[in-house]
């Protein structure tokens, strides 16, 4: 039985090869970003407000949210407008599970936000709430269609109208923060019919594609696809320059170069940071190793203005301390330089190497 998450439709619905990649491959397990971390948070508060209509969620103000990130006055107010809304229409089920099998040998595994449904009217709306700056849209949504699907065959329902809600406050979207669209039952079944042959052919012959969806995925540093495309985005920016280009020849040739080197850098990206974890598990890799990252210099936590004028004479102050290099730059002395400030590790990065000069260091350092 293969088991698919609803958030990954939409990536398989463009690259349904990324299935077989999933279950051939073992993926580096990525720690969550900020804003990732800052979404759960979101999500946590949304959750709280609409199942206990009424609460002053001002009360949550910077306390930890259970994953250690402090509720903000920014997020009290995006999460206010979501709840609002939905309380406007008609509080439903939170945080509901919409797991089911899609075909008898693929299982949808989901939780939606929010999901409503009027008896009266036979609508079901479903309401996913995005705290993230990464702009998503409603139409052609599979995640979306995947939480309607599950949720009507385990509640055993069937309604005749469908309404999909992105709600995502933060980035400027041109029709607003709020972006819904209706579907009859009759265009509801046409995208089912549509995502479920898309499923029907994942396999060891599917086809993997590259594209914006290529972003976020795990398998990234391995996929065939995106290899050959980062190397033809190299035979890209690598094409002779020419002045004589016409406003369209040149208008072709920046989008393809922009193509290119966001498929570049993409690859860099996810190959570096499999270097590193390689690296970091004892590995040993031609031409890379792993070196410590150093803060900015800074004074010592006990180191004051006030101790430094004392000890030096010098006027350190601008508001605030000056920094180690900006005192150095003032006359202070040398040797009080060394003792008083320092350098703190802040992890390590990946450095290209040159072998031979590397070579030279270790074995003939006097250069003999």
């Amino acid at each position: 039985m293969l088991k698919i998450h609803a958030s990954e439709l939409n990536r398989i619905v463009q690259c349904n090869g990324f299935v077989s990649m999933e279950v051939n491959q073992t993926s580096i397990e990525r720690p969550k970003s900020e804003s990732q971390r800052e979404g759960d948070a979101a999500h946590y508060l949304a959750a709280k407000a609409l199942e206990q209509p009424g609460i002053d969620l001002k009360t949550f103000k910077d306390q930890p949210a259970p994953n250690g990130v402090f509720i903000t006055d920014e997020m009290i107010e995006h999460v206010f407008g979501y709840v609002q809304t939905i309380s406007n229409r008609g509080i439903g089920q939170v945080e509901v599970s919409t797991t089911f099998d899609i075909l008898p040998s693929v299982t949808i595994a989901g939780r939606a936000d929010h999901i409503f449904y009027n008896e009266t009217t036979r609508t079901l709306h479903v309401d996913d709430f995005k705290y993230g700056w990464r702009l998503v849209e409603p139409e052609k949504n599979a995640t979306l269609l995947a939480y309607a699907m599950g949720f009507c065959a385990l509640h055993e329902i069937d309604p005749t109208d469908y309404v999909f809600t992105i709600h995502q406050p933060r980035p400027y979207h041109q029709n607003g923060s709020e972006r819904s669209i209706r579907m009859n039952l009759r265009e509801f079944d046409k995208a089912v019919k549509t995502l479920e042959q898309t499923l029907v052919v994942c396999g060891p012959k599917s086809n993997l594609r590259t594209g914006p969806h290529c972003s976020n995925c795990e398998f990234l540093a391995t996929c065939p696809a995106a290899r050959r495309a980062s190397l033809n985005a190299i035979d890209v920016s690598s094409s002779i320059f020419q002045d004589d280009l016409t406003d369209q020849e040149l208008s072709f040739h920046l989008v393809n170069l922009y193509r290119a080197q966001q498929s570049i850098n993409e690859r860099v990206d996810v190959l570096k940071e499999q270097a590193e974890h390689r690296l970091k598990t004892g590995a040993q890799m031609p031409d890379f190793m792993l070196e410590p990252t150093m803060s900015h210099l800074r004074w010592k936590l006990y180191v004051t203005s006030e101790i430094l004028q004392a000890i030096t004479g010098l006027d350190l102050t601008k508001q605030s301390l000056v920094t180690p290099t900006q005192a150095k730059k003032r006359g202070l002395d040398e040797k009080i330089f060394e003792v008083l400030s320092e350098r703190v590790s802040t992890g390590v990065r990946l450095k290209q190497i040159n072998v031979s000069a590397r070579a030279k260091q270790i074995f003939n350092p006097k250069g003999e």
